[in-house]
């Protein structure tokens, strides 16, 4: 009997690992936008604004994350799309933190901006 060339994996090495990673990514990226409407109430009350300025504070942030992705498309081409997504993921988190040491509206504007455009990738 002939033996069989043994199956050759499509598979890159540490594939799994990099779709692992970049679920778990995205994972965190919708939770956060899902959860952060919880904290808006606290935020407005320590913050001193009201419905208008969190009106503001989604559109503006929103337009940064969500219209701002096609410069990750551009820039896609040019840097290997793990390394946008991993320095984008560390970004999210960096600028999300320091959202919560906001002492104003418009420092909480910049920082939910910012984080909103490095989790766009």
């Amino acid at each position: 009997m002939a033996t069989l060339p043994a199956a050759v994996s499509d598979v890159r090495p540490g594939a799994y690992r990099v779709l692992a990673l970049v679920a778990a990514a995205h994972a965190v990226n919708h939770a956060y936008t899902a959860l952060l409407p919880i904290l808006y109430p606290a935020m407005m009350a320590e913050l001193g604004f009201g419905y208008r300025h969190l009106g503001l504070l989604i559109g503006v942030s929103q337009v940064f994350g969500q219209g701002l992705q096609f410069v990750t498309g551009y820039v896609g081409r040019f840097v290997q799309r793990k390394v946008l997504l991993g320095v984008g993921t560390v970004a999210q988190g960096i600028c999300f933190g320091l959202a919560g040491l906001s002492q104003s509206f418009l420092h909480l504007l910049a920082w939910q901006s910012l984080t909103r455009l490095a989790g766009s990738p």
